[in-house]
Order: C-alpha cells, then sequence, then structure tokens
C-alpha cells in the first residue's frame, strides 16, 4: 500500500522517472512473488491466435504486475477522497473522486458529492459567485414562470458571465456588481 500510495496520490500522472525512482525505492520491501510468461495457440472461428499466458505464484505478484500494466497503459489506480476505496482512473480525465454511488435515491456518486460539495463551499467563499447565483436562480425563475423567453435568459446568462468576470477581474465593484447582475 505505501508503494501505490506514494506512486498514485498526486495531482496529475507520475512521469517515467517518478515510476522510476519510487520503484527503486521499494525494490524487495513490495513481495511480489514470481511470474512466468508463455505462449499458447488458441484456436477460434477466424482461425489461430497466439496469446501470452501468465503464472503467477502468489497474488502480490499479480497485483504488482496488473498495477505497472495500468501505469505504462496510462491507467492510474488514485484513492478517492470521499470513501477512501481505489479506483482506476484513466487518462483522458483527472478526478480525486470514485464514480462508486454513494446514495440511491437519488442516484448520487462519489464524485457528483464531491462536486456539488465544492460549490457550496465555492459560494460560501466567494461573495461574486454568491452574488452570480443568485441571480441566476432569479432570473431562472423568471424563465420557467414564463416571464422570460429562452433567448432572453440565453442573453442575460451571457451577459451575468462577463459582469462576473469583470467583477472578478476588479474592474467591477462589488455593489455595482450585484446591482447590475440584477437587472
Amino acid at each position: 500500500m505505501p508503494f501505490a500510495d506514494e506512486l498514485c496520490d498526486h495531482n496529475s500522472y507520475p512521469t517515467t522517472q517518478k515510476v522510476i525512482d519510487t520503484f527503486q525505492r521499494y525494490t524487495g520491501v513490495v513481495s511480489s512473488g514470481s511470474m512466468c510468461m508463455g505462449h499458447t495457440i488458441i484456436d477460434t472461428k477466424k482461425g489461430p491466435i497466439l496469446c501470452e499466458t501468465y503464472r503467477f505464484t502468489s497474488l502480490g505478484a499479480f497485483l504488482y504486475f496488473e498495477l505497472f500494466k495500468c501505469i505504462e497503459e496510462k491507467f492510474m489506480p488514485v484513492r478517492c477522497k470521499n470513501c477512501g476505496r481505489w479506483f482506476i482512473m484513466k487518462n483522458t480525465t483527472f478526478s480525486h473522486f470514485c464514480k462508486r454511488l454513494i446514495s440511491s435515491n437519488p442516484p448520487k456518486t462519489c464524485r457528483d458529492h464531491a462536486m456539488s460539495h465544492n460549490f457550496k463551499e465555492k459560494l460560501k467563499s466567494d461573495p461574486i459567485w454568491e452574488i452570480y447565483n443568485r441571480g441566476y436562480k432569479q432570473h431562472y425563475a423568471r424563465f420557467m414562470k414564463g416571464k422570460m423567453t429562452k433567448a432572453e435568459f440565453s442573453e442575460w446568462g451571457e451577459y451575468a458571465i462577463q459582469l462576473r468576470q469583470q467583477a472578478a477581474d476588479g474592474e467591477l465593484e462589488i455593489e455595482e456588481y450585484q446591482k447590475l447582475i440584477r437587472i
């Protein structure tokens, strides 16, 4: 476990050098057993296929082999920061949270929970986002009640995003931003 924690608990995929350094640090500490590799021919409807075969003397050897195969193929084992369980992260996205269901009604995953929690924290800590969110809710309610067309709501959304960016860049004072976003 310490080997996998050190190698995989980062904000990006490890470099080849990081994998080498970590492997060298834990060589002899990680008991991996042994593995034998061979080949066999499997007959299929389309013809024979030559396949690699592996035989492991222990579960540790299998897990060790699979860990390095994952790293080689850019699939990274990561520990979920919500539930603490390990999951395989594909090289196309990076997340500290898995997609396991944590509630069934409504269905929510660790990743959903984290996104919701992070957004709520952002609203608490950033007055610009809090004002934007309040304005968005007011205008969305107008749209849902039919007091605003879809085109008007979309136009307001673009305007609000520009205002939010101006406020974040310091071009607008908070009071001015708050007045303009409600229009």
